[in-house]
Parts: structure tokens; sequence; C-alpha cells
């Protein structure tokens, strides 16, 4: 896990920008933790996985 976006249930974020994370664990892409979160990928970036 690289990154992990946690946002209270009531107060819901969108358009989060994830833009040129470039991050590699012994070899394997990382992903990223969003919760509440509806984040924009740009380029390079880990995905999110809920």
């Amino acid at each position: 896990m690289a990154s992990n976006l946690s946002v209270r249930s009531g107060v819901p974020c969108e358009d989060a920008k994830l833009s040129e994370i470039d991050l590699i664990f012994i070899g394997s892409p990382t992903t990223a933790k969003c919760a509440n979160v509806k984040p924009v990928v740009i380029g390079k970036a880990p995905s999110c996985v809920a």
C-alpha cells in the first residue's frame, strides 16, 4: 500500500488528484486505499482500491 486516502463518509471527497506518483515495492506496482474518495488519476499513479 503506497498511500491511504481516507475521508469521513459524511463529507466525501471528489476530484482529488493523484498525479505522477511512481512508487515500486520489490518490483511490483503499489496501490492506494481510498475511502469515500473519488480520485482523478493523471499520468502515472497507483490504482485506487476501496
